[in-house]
């Protein structure tokens, strides 16, 4: 990823940030907000870890975004070692000659560059591929959750402004609870 950084490419955020929920959770804290409270909320910062497949796309993305890595590096090595070669010849270089290198080597830097961010493109492309079957189900889960409680509006305080907000209108762990259900009733053997 410091290659990416190095070339003036902008870090691809993590697809999931990984971070077990180590809280321990009552009865009462896995109840629903009372049916029609008109606003409740969610964190999908912490759903997203806990939710199934998101240790597989988070795997898959990594392996993915490693291949990305190699060929910036290998861009870089390139104009690195035509940098390097230059240096060492400059002094015994023409001024044409000195000119011309440098613009190879400006043009190595652009194409270089460009490609990065070609990849970087396609890696956002590929993250969001992976991603969004478990948004689907987190959306829908929400949803659910939204139309059988009558609750009017659903905030995502991840993705939000939100300073602070009543603990008891929280359904993250709710959300949490039912992806997992979802989850071990596909996959049986689990």
């Amino acid at each position: 990823m410091r290659t990416l950084a190095r070339l003036g490419i902008s870090l691809l955020p993590s697809l999931i940030m990984i971070a077990p929920l180590t809280a321990q959770t009552t009865a009462a804290e896995n109840a629903p907000p009372p049916r029609g409270t008109p606003f409740v909320y969610v964190n999908t910062q912490a759903i997203l870890p806990e939710a199934p497949g998101a240790q597989e796309a988070q795997d898959a993305f990594n392996q993915e975004l490693e291949g990305f890595n190699t060929e910036v590096q290998n861009l870089r090595a390139e104009v690195d070692s035509l940098l390097a070669q230059y240096q060492q010849q400059e002094a015994m270089l023409s001024p044409e000659a000195r000119q011309q290198r440098q613009q190879d080597i400006l043009a190595k830097q652009q194409e270089a560059q460009t490609r990065a961010g070609e990849l970087e493109q396609q890696a956002g492309r590929r993250q969001q591929e992976l991603l969004q079957p478990i948004l689907d189900r987190v959306g829908a889960i929400i949803e659910q959750l939204r139309a059988e409680n009558e609750y009017a509006v659903v905030f995502d305080v991840a993705n939000t402004g939100v300073v602070a907000a009543d603990p008891a209108l929280d359904i993250t762990r709710i959300v949490i609870a039912r992806l997992s259900a979802a989850g071990t009733a596909q996959n049986p053997g689990r």
